[in-house]
């Protein structure tokens, strides 16, 4: 049994032991001993592996804050749902700040425990880094996050860390071995039978390193299966896929391949 106020991620145990269920458990566990309602713990874990609309942050944003000013603990999270707001309107240096603060304030203990805001926060980070383009610091921030939670024995979250390390690996012209580092997740997510809005996320992914290349049909074919896999999440999410075949259309009439571009926009309906 875990008991409440566990490191909700230092468990060290096989990938079995490691899947969404048991954190909603733990975290369902850890987050009682604040005094947190069963539902708000469930809000707060759903939103910890899925990307969601603004609208969704704004809302746990509103949430947290009265809990933030109750326990500290949940000072984190605040920050947390700040960042990925930011980045999702469309502003990465706010967004970088709201990280930073995130975490500064989930770093890890003396003996490396964490909670679930930190690879969250690391991941967020990166990807903000590389939207403004230092992809070199973006590299370096998610692989020394990614070494962290390897060291740790935390292997779900730090899924959120392999994806912005491999974007950031294709924009400093590394794509093979970015590549590479996405299908090594899609195969252990393919093993442990991870599936819905996590799956495809990865998708998501693997069609971004694909347009990094230029392999438009890869590309397309992942933003697909990114569309399949994605199950009841928000629209927004939808949006983002949709968004991949857009550009694998655009890059089609840019190289003469109009019917080509016809079928992708087809094919996504």
């Amino acid at each position: 049994a875990i008991a409440p106020g566990e490191n909700i991620l230092h468990t060290g145990d096989d990938i079995a032991a490691d899947q969404p269920e048991l954190h909603r458990r733990v975290a369902l566990a850890d987050f009682a001993e604040h005094g947190v309602g069963r539902d708000t713990a469930i809000l707060e874990h759903d939103l910890v592996g899925r990307s969601a609309a603004e609208d969704d942050f704004v809302q746990l944003a509103d949430r947290i804050a009265p809990l933030a000013e109750q326990s500290s603990s949940w000072k984190p999270y605040q920050a947390l749902a700040s960042g990925y707001f930011e980045k999702l309107r469309g502003n990465p240096t706010a967004a970088m700040a709201a990280f930073d603060r995130c975490l500064e304030l989930s770093a890890p203990s003396n003996a490396g425990h964490f909670g679930f805001a930190w690879p969250l926060a690391t991941a967020g980070l990166s990807e903000a880094l590389i939207e403004l383009g230092h992809h070199a610091q973006a590299a370096r921030l998610a692989r020394a996050g990614l070494m962290r939670c390897r060291k740790s024995g935390v292997l779900w979250l730090s899924h959120l860390v392999v994806r912005a390390l491999a974007l950031a690996e294709a924009k400093l012209g590394e794509a093979p071995r970015a590549i590479a580092r996405i299908e090594r997740l899609m195969a252990s997510e393919e093993e442990v039978a991870i599936l819905g809005l996590h799956r495809a996320v990865t998708y998501e992914v693997r069609a971004r390193l694909a347009l990094e290349v230029r392999d438009l049909a890869g590309a397309r074919l992942y933003a697909l299966f990114a569309l399949q896999a994605r199950g009841g999440g928000a629209a927004s999410i939808s949006a983002r896929f949709e968004e991949i075949l857009m550009r694998v259309a655009t890059l089609n009439v840019a190289a003469g391949g109009a019917s080509g571009a016809v079928k992708a926009r087809r094919l996504h309906l």
